[in-house]
């Protein structure tokens, strides 16, 4: 009976991997079924041996338990089948070596080990405009010796939370990889509104290329990178302000159109998207309809 309840619990959890939660605790546990779903195709794999024993309800338990695996498998073998494209359709977008064959992005294997455990040591630096409280950012050094690019991280947190300290694991694997790393702190909302973390983004620039020759840094060459409301700062900041050492932008599941987010916004029940654009913007779109047009990167 244990092993049916828990089939059953299981089976739940699986229908996240293809079905929108419709709950703000669900919607926790859909990131962490389609993040990790490895960790739930073990479980299952130990529910189905223990259905090797005979006993009641093995067969319903057995066969609920095939069904969640098929359904925790969704997430990585789409991720296998995406990736196997991937490498083609960045050659023919102009990234990469031609002739060159690259790594395939997904392997089941990385899914479960990440990027390694060895984590690179930063140091933590102050950076500050005038009329501005002083800010700080997490500095990893190039693990390969010479002037280096500089990829600037900037934190998700719907432009209200989160600190330079999120995802260290990516940072010193980029570290590992050749680049320095700058994780930095940006003024948040509601106290700050945009256009203030862009800003910050800017000040931050200007602070490691005044530094530039001290720390290794190549300042011809630097890499915005965000996640979430970090990725509409850093496509924000690229396209605002516009410096010629700005190589490159990488935005995570960044928004990019505020005022399409305005007007479809998400399930409160899951995420009060609504709030998050008046605190982060200073108003609804139909009390401040510039703010929002003005931020978005499109």
């Amino acid at each position: 009976m244990i092993r049916l309840v828990l089939a059953i619990i299981l089976l739940l959890l699986s229908l996240l991997s293809v079905f929108r939660a419709p709950i703000h605790v669900l919607w926790y546990a859909e990131i962490l079924v389609t993040e990790f779903p490895w960790i739930f195709i073990l479980a299952e794999v130990v529910l189905l041996l223990w259905g090797l024993q005979a006993g009641r309800y093995v067969a319903a338990g057995t066969v609920i338990a095939f069904i969640s695996l098929a359904f925790f498998l969704v997430p990585p073998v789409t991720a296998a089948l995406i990736g196997r494209k991937l490498p083609e359709q960045m050659r023919t977008a102009g990234f990469g070596t031609p002739g060159r064959r690259q790594p395939l992005p997904f392997r089941f294997w990385k899914m479960m080990s990440g990027v390694g455990s060895t984590t690179v040591a930063y140091k933590s630096l102050v950076y500050t405009a005038p009329g501005v409280p002083a800010l700080s950012l997490d500095f990893y050094p190039s693990q390969q010796p010479g002037m280096k690019p500089c990829v600037l991280v900037v934190h998700g947190g719907s432009w209200a939370g989160g600190n330079s300290k999120q995802l260290p694991e990516l940072n010193s694997h980029l570290a590992k990889k050749g680049y320095h790393v700058a994780s930095i702190n940006y003024r948040l909302a509601p106290v700050h509104k945009s256009p203030a973390p862009v800003e910050d983004i800017g000040t931050a620039l200007r602070f490691l290329q005044r530094e530039g020759s001290r720390l290794g840094i190549d300042t011809s060459s630097f890499i915005l990178l965000g996640r979430s409301a970090g990725g509409q700062l850093v496509l924000s900041a690229a396209y605002q302000l516009a410096l010629p050492q700005i190589k490159g932008v990488i935005s995570f599941y960044g928004p990019a159109d505020m005022v399409w987010g305005a007007q479809h916004p998400a399930n409160p029940l899951v995420f009060n998207s609504g709030a998050v654009l008046h605190n982060f913007l200073g108003g609804s779109y139909g009390e401040v309809p510039q703010a929002y047009v003005q931020s978005s990167p499109t």
